[in-house]
């Protein structure tokens, strides 16, 4: 097959709302040789995109695309590439460590089944934008559970013998913070106070005041949970705070 004959390499860089998660780098790299950036179908995907992924980039070339993921082997890549390019491309780059997972984007020109179980990255083949973004969405969703703590006990080989006493200070430090927001009492204020604070700090950001307005509108205690995994701008600032305990 033949690359496409244009060189184009876009990269959007994320909005100040999702520059703030503390997550594992992590970018998607999408190769086609029809990216229609000027359709409103895809126009929406990409600002959900935004949402998950700290960076995203186009190419339409494959040689371009390769020698990129090359450049980058500290972060790890999604990569979709369409149907068109497939076969030329997935030799060339499913040995990176940096490439993660691929997905195949097309109706047509698509390969063999027994083509795509030779490649252990490949996790689907899809027909159409959205239902490559639905399954990085899904992706994405099990990560963020996978990545949040349940304990702060520090790990201590079999049949260690020490006692309380003898615990990393940053351990029992750790204790006492969560002791201390166990036991504080917040009122409708202390929401509306955080509220406020948050709209000053993107008071320049669309897509943030839009999140913003509906936790304000929603939020409920025994959603904590769900704010914290969901919405950058409370994950970041809380990891932030723990990593200096």
């Amino acid at each position: 097959m033949a690359n496409s004959t244009k060189n184009t390499n876009k990269q959007h860089p994320v909005p100040d709302v999702f520059a703030e998660r503390v997550v594992e780098k992590t970018q998607l790299v999408w190769v086609n040789s029809t990216i229609a950036e000027n359709e409103s179908d895809f126009r929406h995907i990409l600002k959900e995109l935004y949402k998950l992924i700290r960076r995203v980039s186009f190419f339409e070339q494959i040689d371009q695309c390769v020698r990129f993921l090359a450049d980058v082997p500290n972060e790890k890549a999604i990569v979709v590439v369409s149907n068109a390019f497939g076969q030329d491309m997935i030799p060339q780059i499913h040995s990176m460590i940096q490439v993660d997972t691929i997905y195949l984007l097309g109706d047509i020109q698509a390969p063999s089944e027994q083509w795509i179980k030779e490649w252990p990255k490949i996790k689907g083949q899809y027909s159409s934008v959205t239902s490559v973004f639905e399954a990085i969405q899904r992706v994405n969703k099990q990560y963020n559970q996978n990545s949040i703590p349940i304990s702060f006990m520090p790990i201590m080989q079999s049949g260690s013998t020490h006692n309380i006493d003898e615990l990393d200070p940053s351990f029992m430090y750790t204790q006492l913070f969560k002791n201390t927001l166990v036991q504080m009492e917040h009122s409708r204020q202390s929401v509306d106070d955080f509220v406020a604070f948050r709209r000053d700090k993107f008071r320049h950001n669309a897509s943030a005041l839009c999140v913003i307005d509906e936790f304000e509108r929603g939020y409920r205690s025994d959603q904590a949970l769900y704010w914290y995994t969901r919405f950058p701008f409370i994950y970041g600032p809380l990891n932030r705070c723990l990593r200096l305990l």
